[in-house]
C-alpha cells in the first residue's frame, strides 16, 4: 500500500498487522520517504513503486529494507516521482516538475529527460497517463496539453493537438483506451471524445456535445469498453453516452433525455457491466440498463455508488461502495440485501457520532471477504455475515 504520509507499506490480512518498509540510498543512509504514488512490480519480481522526492524505490518483497534512487537532473536537481512503469527493459518515470524519464537505476543516471526545455518542448509538464505502443513508441497524456507519440531511443515526438479541432490543444486528457496497433480513444475534459489512427497519425474528433448523435457533454469522466465492442463514455454532468462498433453513433442515456433511455441522474461515478446488463452509479442512485432492450431499472435513491464490483461466487449479486453512507449488497434487481453504514468514523453533532463514509475502493480478499477502502482507514467486510470483521481506523494519537 502506497500513502501519502507514511511511505510504503503492507498488510497481513489473517493477523490486521501493517509493516513499514525502509529504504537506503547507495550510500546506506536512511531516506525519509513519506509519499509513495503508484506501485508496480518489474520482471524479476521486484517492487516499484514512484517515491516523490524520494525517486525510484525498489524493493524485494521478502525483504523490510530497499533501495531509493533519488532522480538528480544536472540542469534542475531532484525530481519529484509520481509514476513508474517499466517496458522493455526501460524504467520509465513520470515526474510532477520535469515531465518524462528514462532511468538507469543501476548507474543512477538519467538517460533521456523530456520536458520544456527538451525534445518535446512541453509547456505543461503533468502526466496523467503512459501507455505502451508498438516498440520503440509510447502514448503520453497530458494535463492542458493533450497527448504525445514518444520515441524512447531517439526522443522523437509527436503532439497531437493539431486541427481539425484547435480546442484539443487544451484538453485535459481524464482516461485512455488503448485498442492495439489500430486506434487510441482519449476522453478529455473540455474537448469531448478523440480517436487517434495509429497507422496514420492522424487525431480526429470522434464526438462532441452538438454532434448530430453524439456525445451529451465534452466533460468526460470514465470511459468502459464491452466485450461486444461497444464503447460507454460517462460524462461530469450530462449522462451517459454508447456508441455501437461499425458507425458514429452515439446513444444518449441521461436524465433530461426523453424516452426508453432515459437515466435517473446526469453525473455519472461508475460503471460495470456483464452479460446482460451495465450498471451505472451516479449522482443519486444506480441505473440497470438491459444490453438487449435497452430499459432502465432504477434503484438506491440518494445514494452515489462511487465503486461496483461484483460478488465473488454469487453472480447475481453486487457489492456497492458510496459517496458517504457506506456500503450495500444489491441483487441485479437492484434489491437492498444489506446495507453497512457504520465503520466508527464520521463527524460529530452534539455528542452523537453521525456516520460518514466515502468508499474509495473495493477488492476482493479472500474466502467470501472484501478489502474496503474508505475515508476513516480501511476495513474487512465479510460478505457471509454482512458485517465488518476488522477496521483500520487512522489515528493521530496513536499512530496506528
Amino acid at each position: 500500500i502506497g500513502t501519502s504520509d507514511v511511505g510504503l507499506v503492507s498488510l497481513e490480512p489473517a493477523t490486521g498487522k501493517f509493516q513499514r518498509y525502509e529504504f537506503y540510498d547507495s550510500l546506506g543512509s536512511l531516506m525519509n520517504i513519506s509519499a509513495v504514488k503508484r506501485i508496480t512490480f518489474n520482471t524479476d519480481g521486484q517492487l516499484l513503486a514512484a517515491g516523490g522526492a524520494g525517486g525510484l524505490l525498489v524493493l524485494d518483497p521478502k525483504k523490510k529494507h530497499g533501495l531509493s534512487f533519488p532522480v538528480q537532473s544536472p540542469q534542475y536537481g531532484r525530481l519529484n516521482v509520481t509514476d513508474v512503469l517499466e517496458d522493455n527493459g526501460q524504467i520509465w518515470l513520470a515526474t510532477t516538475n520535469h515531465g518524462l524519464v528514462c532511468f538507469d537505476p543501476e548507474k543512477g543516471i538519467i538517460k533521456q529527460l523530456f520536458d520544456a526545455k527538451h525534445s518535446l518542448r512541453w509547456n505543461y509538464n503533468e502526466i496523467t497517463r503512459i501507455v505502451p505502443a508498438e516498440y520503440p513508441w509510447f502514448f503520453v497524456g497530458t494535463l492542458q496539453n493533450s497527448l504525445y507519440k514518444v520515441n524512447r531511443e531517439t526522443g522523437e515526438s509527436i503532439h497531437f493537438a493539431e486541427p481539425p479541432d484547435p480546442i484539443f490543444h487544451h484538453a485535459n486528457i481524464t482516461d485512455l483506451l488503448y485498442k492495439g496497433k489500430d486506434s487510441l480513444i482519449m476522453a478529455t475534459a473540455v474537448g469531448g471524445l478523440y480517436m487517434l489512427d495509429i497507422p496514420a497519425g492522424k487525431t480526429k474528433i470522434l464526438s462532441q456535445s452538438g454532434f448530430k448523435n453524439g456525445i451529451s457533454y465534452n466533460n468526460l469522466s470514465c470511459l468502459y469498453l464491452a466485450s461486444n465492442g461497444i464503447l460507454w463514455a460517462g460524462t461530469n454532468g450530462k449522462g451517459l453516452a454508447l456508441h455501437h462498433p461499425g458507425n458514429n453513433r452515439f446513444r444518449v442515456y441521461s436524465a433530461s433525455n426523453p424516452g426508453a433511455f432515459q437515466l435517473s441522474f446526469e453525473s455519472v461515478r461508475s460503471i460495470y457491466a456483464d452479460q446482460d446488463y451495465v450498471f451505472i452509479g451516479g449522482y443519486y442512485g444506480i441505473d440497470r440498463v438491459d444490453k438487449k432492450t435497452g430499459e432502465i431499472l432504477s434503484g438506491l435513491d440518494l445514494v452515489v455508488p462511487y465503486r461496483i464490483t461484483p460478488i465473488a461466487g454469487h453472480p447475481d449479486e453486487l457489492l456497492i461502495g458510496s459517496e458517504g453512507s457506506g456500503t450495500y449488497v444489491l441483487n441485479k434487481n437492484l434489491e437492498v440485501l444489506a446495507s453497512h453504514g457504520d465503520f466508527g468514523f464520521g463527524f460529530y453533532s452534539d455528542n452523537e457520532l453521525i456516520p460518514f463514509v466515502l468508499v474509495f475502493a473495493l477488492e476482493y480478499l479472500r474466502n467470501n471477504e472484501y478489502l474496503i477502502g474508505h475515508t476513516g482507514g480501511m476495513a474487512i467486510y465479510d460478505y457471509t455475515t454482512k458485517s465488518i470483521v476488522k477496521n483500520f481506523i487512522h489515528s493521530a494519537d496513536t499512530n496506528s
